[in-house]
């Protein structure tokens, strides 16, 4: 991937490591509130309360490539 230029950024987890958080906290500091997200969290503040609500309500859809067309995989 690096070979080809496939990317932008390599995490350093493995798989199973922990590869979405790495890239999610990194996203978090360079948005400049990675103390204040962490504080929320810490504390289950209202605002961490609300979020969490907020994500337990989606419901996802996933997607594939069948035919060259993106189309909504049945899960």
């Amino acid at each position: 991937m690096i070979k080809n230029k496939l990317v932008d950024y390599m995490t350093g987890a493995t798989s199973g490591g922990y590869a979405v958080r790495e890239v999610t906290e990194l996203l978090i500091g360079l948005n400049g509130n990675f103390d204040e997200t962490i504080t929320h969290r810490k504390n289950f503040s209202s605002e961490y309360s609300y979020y969490l609500a907020q994500r337990k309500s989606t419901n996802p859809s996933y997607f594939t490539i069948t035919d060259g067309e993106m189309v909504e995989s049945k899960q």
